[in-house]
């Protein structure tokens, strides 16, 4: 049987050019910040998910206290927080953490009259952003799929015609790291650009 090797890249220009399609329409002050919440998510991510666990822990408690004291009986939902398996807890805080991510962009207003490369900009960090979503799916799959069912993720059968299509997983979690890094040091001097615009604007 033939075997076909799709790379990685097949998949991950595809999500670029959204990105960047995404970051044209959205402008490059609200994905700066979304790229910004981004980073934050991809090296603080175990730190976010405690912070979550805590406070789910610390209302499952008053949620006790309040019906103890109402002489209602309740279940231990402290109890059922640390129940909870830890793939099904990643798997939230990520779509939680991404969806964050965005929404705390859009609450920024877009400035009226964007230039045309304000957008391309904007489409830029849209892209770097999608590198940064990238990197912190990767990173976390594992723990979500597993190692094996993330393994067979990357397999498809070539449904009888003789061949076995292999897509490769993306680049290491250490590459794709280096990446965002270099994309987090590109949003910041976005910023800091955008800042140094806006100092005339708010001296005036």
């Amino acid at each position: 049987m033939a075997q076909l090797t799709v790379p990685p890249t097949v998949l991950l220009v595809p999500l670029l050019v959204l990105g960047a399609l995404v970051g044209f329409r959205r402008l490059w002050p609200r994905e700066t910040i979304t790229g910004l919440a981004l980073a934050v998510v991809l090296v603080a991510f175990e730190t976010l998910v405690g912070l979550v666990l805590g406070v789910l822990r610390l209302v499952a408690r008053l949620a006790a206290e309040v019906a103890g004291a109402a002489g209602v009986r309740a279940p231990n939902l402290e109890r059922v927080v640390n129940g909870l398996p830890y793939s099904l807890v990643v798997l939230v805080c990520t779509l939680l953490f991404l969806v964050g991510a965005y929404w705390m962009g859009n609450l920024l207003r877009n400035a009226s009259g964007m230039s045309r490369l304000g957008r391309l900009a904007g489409a830029l960090v849209g892209a770097l952003n999608v590198l940064l979503l990238v990197a912190i799916i990767s990173a976390r799959a594992p723990e979500i799929l597993g190692a094996e069912r993330l393994r067979r993720l990357f397999l498809v059968p070539g449904a009888g015609r003789g061949v076995d299509v292999q897509v490769s997983p993306f680049p290491s979690s250490a590459v794709l790291a280096q990446w965002s890094a270099y994309a987090v040091v590109l949003l910041v001097l976005v910023a800091f650009g955008w800042a140094v615009t806006r100092l005339p604007r708010l001296k005036g």
